[in-house]
C-alpha cells in the first residue's frame, strides 16, 4: 500500500477468501488460471486505464475532504435507520426474500427479477426506491453465505431505504456506506451497483463498486453491450473511489443487472478438459437471443438457460434484474 506500482496476481487456486486476503495486502488486480493471451492483454489494458482514472480520482478526492463533516451527518441518519432494522436479524433465516425491497410496481418502469440464494442465508441484495420523478436501484453482493453476510445485507437495506430521503447520488451513497461498514466493523467485502433513472432530467446514471458491469440492450440493436465503469469494493479500505456512467434511454431499451454468481455458472467441458464458465459474454448472447420476448418472459428464459448451462448446480448466490422504460415514459438522450 502507498506506492504507485500496480500488482497483478495470477493464481490457479482462487476463491473469494483469497481475493479478500490479497485486497487486504493492497493487491487490486487478480487473474485466475487458465486464461488466454487476449484475456491477459485485456486485463493489462484495463489496469492501465484504471491508473489514469485513479490519478483523476486522487485529484478529485482533495475536493471531497471538505465534505467529511457533511458525510458524518448523513451517517448519523443512516445509522438511526439501521438500529431499527437490527431486530430483523432473527427473521433473516426464515425469510431471506423479505430483505428484498421490491415495490409492486414503479410508474414508468417495467422490471423483472430472479433471486436464488445458495443456502438459507444469502449475501445478495436488491432494492428499488421510487423517487418523485424517477427510480434508484441498489444491487449488491456481500462475501459469504452466513449470519455475518445476513447482518451486512440488513445494513445495506437500512442505508438504502434512508437514501430515499437523503437523495444522495451513487458516488456519495457509496462513500457513506463504506464509512458505515468500517465504523460498524462489518469486516466483509461488498461489491455493489447503484442505478438511478431520472425521468425529469432524462438521464440513466450507473455507479459501481467493484461490481460486474450491467448489460445494456438498446432498442433496434441486435446485441447487448457492457456498461463500462469502475470502482473500489466496499468494506475493505477507508479510502475508496468510484466512476459513473451516464446515457439516455428510450422506451424499449433494457438494462440487465446481476451478481457475479450468474456469469460464474459453469460446467466441465470434456473437450477442453476443464471447467468452462458462462461468462459475461455468454450472458450477452442469452440476452440478445431473447430480446424479442416481453421483459418478464425474457428474464425468465435468460435465467433458465443460465441454470441449464450449469446443469442446475450453482455454487454461489444468484441474482438477475431486468428493467425497461415503459411506453408512458421516455428518457431522452
Amino acid at each position: 500500500r502507498g506506492c504507485d506500482i500496480e500488482i497483478l496476481v495470477i493464481s490457479g487456486f482462487g476463491d473469494k477468501a483469497l481475493v479478500v486476503d490479497l485486497m487486504r495486502m493492497g493487491v487490486e488486480h487478480y487473474m485466475d488460471k487458465p486464461f488466454s493471451a487476449n484475456e491477459f492483454q485485456d486485463t493489462v489494458a484495463k489496469i492501465c486505464g484504471q491508473i489514469q482514472m485513479k490519478r483523476l480520482a486522487a485529484t478529485r478526492s482533495r475536493d471531497l475532504e471538505g465534505q467529511v463533516a457533511s458525510l458524518a451527518t448523513d451517517l448519523v441518519r443512516y445509522r438511526r435507520g439501521f438500529d431499527e432494522m437490527r431486530v430483523q436479524m432473527e427473521h433473516a433465516v426464515r425469510s431471506y426474500q423479505s430483505l428484498m425491497n421490491l415495490p409492486q410496481q414503479v410508474p414508468g418502469l417495467e422490471f423483472e427479477s430472479r433471486i436464488r440464494p445458495l443456502h438459507d442465508l444469502g449475501g445478495d441484495y436488491l432494492g428499488i426506491n421510487t423517487l418523485k420523478d424517477g427510480v434508484e436501484i441498489l444491487l449488491a453482493d456481500v462475501a459469504g453465505h452466513d449470519m455475518g453476510a445476513s447482518y451486512v445485507t440488513i445494513l445495506l437495506k437500512s442505508f438504502f431505504e434512508n437514501n430515499k430521503d437523503v437523495k444522495a447520488d451513487g458516488e456519495r451513497f457509496f462513500h457513506v456506506l463504506n464509512s458505515g461498514l468500517s465504523e460498524l466493523g462489518a469486516d466483509r467485502m461488498v461489491s455493489a451497483l447503484h442505478v438511478r433513472i431520472d425521468f425529469g432530467s432524462g438521464r440513466l446514471t450507473v455507479t459501481t463498486a467493484a461490481h460486474p458491469s450491467p448489460l445494456l440492450l438498446k432498442l433496434g440493436l441486435g446485441s447487448a453491450s457492457a456498461v463500462r465503469c469502475w470502482g473500489d469494493p466496499l468494506g475493505i479500505s477507508p479510502t475508496v473511489a468510484f466512476s459513473k456512467w451516464e446515457e439516455g434511454m428510450i422506451s424499449g431499451d433494457r438494462l440487465f443487472m446481476f451478481t457475479d454468481g450468474l456469469p460464474s455458472l459453469g460446467r466441465f467441458d470434456p473437450l477442453l478438459g476443464r471447467r468452462q464458465e458462462l461468462s459475461d459474454q455468454g450472458l450477452e448472447r442469452l440476452m440478445s437471443k431473447h430480446r424479442q420476448l416481453p421483459l418478464r418472459e425474457a428474464v425468465g428464459m435468460i435465467w433458465d438457460d443460465a441454470l441449464a448451462y450449469a446443469n442446475f448446480n450453482p455454487n454461489d448466490d444468484l441474482l438477475l434484474l431486468g428493467i425497461e422504460i415503459a411506453e408512458e415514459r421516455r428518457v431522452q438522450d
